[in-house]
């Protein structure tokens, strides 16, 4: 059924060619999932569904190139851990989290990013314990309404945490994981070019020999995806050691590649990178929080780092669900060192090393390019799809800030509560700044898809969610986290 919607009167963030931004008083109207008219008083059609957008900013969705959407449930437990105590810990949700969970934690997830402003995430889905544990959190995230490249991970999963942690006997990848990623591939919510989730692959084990990663690389890009990520950061001791190196020995660096973190990255990283025409999500938040080393983002000493980079959250159970806050962060970054150099030169900054509109474009169109998809979302224009962002621009934070200039407005001064309107993909995901209820969707093996079986709201989310945590939260004191971390960083070589 055909819907369209009328955005009047808005303050329309737009992008040029040579990625500057600037901001126009205009209409946007969206037939259906597109954008199909850009102008100053478009006559509504009829039966449109009119949006007032007086005194307010239409910006383009926000793009996330790193999250683990499925980690709802572990907040409260990590805010103050460095990464090997948080992979120890998160490694022991394999004891707890049923599918059914990985279904409400997902959801909880996508809908705390869709509430925030952000629609599309590209999601590093390393819980599938089971082959039903993906399909469930995959069900999630269709639920949310978001627009997600859902990269199923083959995933560590423990039998053991003491005396010694030892992991089950189906090994790293699982004789089920290919066969439950061909199956997830083919099915019509994920195949369907009008589908808003597609299916990527998340892989971190580059210890494995050789020919075992080519041939895994051969098979998955076969299955038609698209996007393949990985994390990675060099850790003392590892001087030598470089992921982007040994990928182009490989052979499978290309532009489908997006890694997360490269803490520690040199210039020739960057430029192993650039080369090849890969991508890098940098999450400065969790990277300062956790250890990883300085943001990528933003910096130097890394030539043409910036023109391969994006943002993503990473983990929202260890810092804000917001993309604005990882604007925020990397810029704070960026300008501290940048300070910290001059000042032991004995210089003062004359001016700031980057900008708020900086900040925008790593998380609009730059995340757009990482996916591949830069022709349909991370900017306003015709043609594109509609995922689309409403900011009040008179509340207390916005006042004065939106009517100077609307883009550093969003990125120094608003918070989620600015976030009026959602709109993902052409439907209204959150209005008036209150979440709409979810269409549930489920998957049944006997038609081998996703079907859609009834209506939640966000009352019916949060309750699953909070019995999950508890009973994680019951069971973590059974863990010997000690063994874990020694585990943790045998297995990763870190020191």
């Amino acid at each position: 059924m055909s819907s369209t919607i009328l955005l009047k009167g808005g303050t329309v963030i737009q992008l040029d060619e040579n990625d500057k931004l600037s901001s126009v008083k205009a209409d946007v109207l969206v037939k259906d999932d597109t954008i199909v008219q850009i102008e100053s008083c478009i006559a509504p059609p009829a039966a449109c569904d009119i949006i007032d957008c007086t005194d307010k900013i239409i910006s383009p969705g926000f793009v996330d190139t790193h999250r683990h959407m499925w980690e709802t449930a572990l907040k409260g437990l990590c805010e103050d851990l460095t990464c090997v105590h948080y992979f120890s810990q998160m490694w022991t949700s394999s004891f707890v989290f049923t599918p059914d969970d990985l279904f409400w934690t997902t959801l909880a997830g996508c809908a705390e990013a869709v509430d925030a402003g952000t629609t599309t995430i590209l999601d590093f889905a390393h819980m599938n314990w089971t082959k039903h544990h993906g399909k469930q959190s995959l069900a999630g995230t269709i639920t949310s309404g978001i627009r997600s490249v859902f990269a199923l991970a083959p995933t560590v999963t423990l039998k053991q945490t003491s005396p010694t942690a030892e992991m089950t006997d189906d090994g790293l990848i699982p004789e089920w994981f290919m066969p439950l990623l061909r199956e997830l591939a083919t099915c019509n919510n994920i195949a369907s070019p009008l589908s808003s989730v597609s299916l990527a692959f998340g892989f971190d084990y580059y210890f494995l020999p050789k020919e075992i990663i080519q041939a895994l690389f051969q098979e998955v890009k076969s299955l038609g995806i698209k996007t393949i990520t990985s994390h990675w950061a060099r850790f003392p001791g590892q001087e030598e050691s470089s992921l982007p190196r040994q990928m182009r020995e490989y052979g499978i660096l290309d532009k489908s590649i997006v890694l997360s973190h490269l803490g520690g990255a040199t210039k020739d990283d960057a430029e192993v990178l650039c080369e090849a025409g890969a991508f890098v999500s940098a999450s400065p938040s969790v990277e300062m929080t956790m250890g990883l080393g300085p943001p990528v983002v933003f910096r130097d000493d890394l030539p043409n780092m910036d023109s391969i980079c994006s943002l993503g959250v990473d983990s929202h159970h260890a810092t804000s669900g917001s993309m604005l806050n990882e604007m925020r962060v990397a810029l704070m970054s960026a300008r501290g060192n940048d300070a910290q150099t001059k000042l032991a030169a004995g210089e003062m900054a004359d001016k700031v090393c980057r900008t708020a509109h900086d900040g925008f474009i790593m998380s609009t169109i730059r995340g757009a390019r990482a996916l591949g998809m830069e022709d349909s979302i991370g900017s306003i224009k015709v043609g594109k799809k509609a995922d689309l962002v409403v900011f009040d621009t008179l509340s207390p934070a916005m006042t004065i800030a939106a009517q100077c200039d609307p883009v550093t407005a969003i990125v120094v001064h608003s918070s989620v509560a600015d976030v009026n309107t959602v709109i993902v993909n052409g439907h209204i995901r959150k209005r008036h700044g209150k979440l709409l209820p979810f269409n549930k969707v489920e998957w049944q093996d006997d038609r081998t898809d996703f079907v859609m079986t009834g209506e939640l709201e966000w009352k019916d989310v949060s309750a699953p969610v909070l019995d999950a945590h508890r009973r994680f939260t019951a069971k973590l004191p059974e863990h010997d986290m000690g063994v874990l971390n020694a585990f943790v960083k045998r297995l990763y070589g870190m020191p």
